[in-house]
């Protein structure tokens, strides 16, 4: 289920069917002069969709941006900062979370240590927060690279390197230009260097002159299927349903709720001792003075529809 594809009415239908949701985060950085800017966004939808046709599950849209730190400088590349891409994947959740999801699989085609860390970061502070939501953090290219170890000939091989060459080569073909050529970066270990296309200038990790289109199809069937067992694991696991008033954001929720209902029952004691008044119905806030239903609890009264001596009152 593509959430970007469907309707309202669509999307409603589908919570009966599922409440996982996979968030694909992707980047738009150079892979070499052979692969395109959104290799890694592209991997990443990919194998969202080719799992929506195994089982059901929602596909949020992705999000095209990532944390491109040892790129940076490389022509093309479009790098955000921990803070937005941590902040985006709070906000996502929360947001999804409202609509009726439960299970949330942040998975991303840019590998970053610092990228991912971010992610990871998101996840653990939405899991204090929210005591009724299972969240998977992920990169596909470590699916890849480990489900895909027997298929690989280069050893260390990365970015945009035999492996993502492969796959792109299998997926959207007419976006590879030529076969790339094989390099590995030179960074002097433990030093942070400023200028890291010097030590990097062809943007490849690996060799791509060993992709295959069929060792891009073999390897996608192989993400997916160790995607799809991820998945079923994350929906198997038990999670409290009920709030705990361990979290203090809950605490906090319940007290303030508990504030506004004495405040309500104040306002309808009052009412009712008022002099010749009579409580006649309890009116829903959505639905206002002229649609209330008799006893109904579900909303806050904002208003007390009253009968005095025939006639209403306010």
């Amino acid at each position: 289920m593509i959430i970007e594809e469907m309707t309202m009415c669509e999307f409603a239908d589908g919570l009966e069917k599922t409440r996982t949701v996979l968030i694909p985060f992707g980047a738009t950085e150079q892979h070499g002069d052979h692969l395109p800017l959104s290799t890694d966004t592209l991997h990443a939808v990919e194998v969202g969709r080719r799992l929506a046709e195994k089982r059901p599950i929602f596909i949020a849209p992705p999000i095209p941006y990532g944390v491109c730190r040892s790129t940076a400088e490389h022509p093309g590349t479009i790098s955000i900062t921990t803070s937005t891409i941590r902040a985006l994947a709070i906000d996502i959740v929360t947001s999804l979370r409202r609509q009726g999801l439960r299970n949330f699989v942040l998975i991303t085609g840019h590998a970053g240590g610092t990228h991912t860390s971010a992610l990871i970061d998101a996840g653990e502070e939405l899991l204090e927060r929210f005591e009724d939501i299972g969240i998977a953090v992920l990169t596909e290219y470590m699916l890849a690279a480990r489900e895909g170890r027997g298929l690989i000939e280069t050893e260390g091989d990365s970015h945009a390197g035999e492996i993502e060459t492969s796959r792109i080569l299998n997926s959207h073909p007419h976006l590879v230009k030529g076969e790339g050529r094989r390099e590995f970066p030179s960074f002097p270990s433990g030093i942070l260097v400023r200028n890291k296309r010097r030590f990097w200038p062809g943007g490849v990790w690996g060799d791509p002159t060993r992709a295959t289109a069929e060792k891009g199809a073999q390897l996608e069937a192989l993400v997916v299927d160790a995607l799809d067992r991820l998945v079923t694991q994350l929906e198997q696991m038990e999670y409290p349903r009920q709030f705990s008033t361990n979290s203090p954001a809950i605490r906090s929720q319940i007290l303030e709720n508990l504030v506004s209902n004495i405040q309500f029952l104040v306002t309808v004691r009052q009412v009712l001792q008022a002099p010749g008044v009579t409580l006649r119905w309890l009116c829903s806030a959505r639905q206002g003075a002229d649609r209330c239903r008799p006893g109904e609890p579900r909303h806050r009264a904002r208003l007390l529809q009253c009968q005095r001596s025939g006639s209403h009152g306010s």
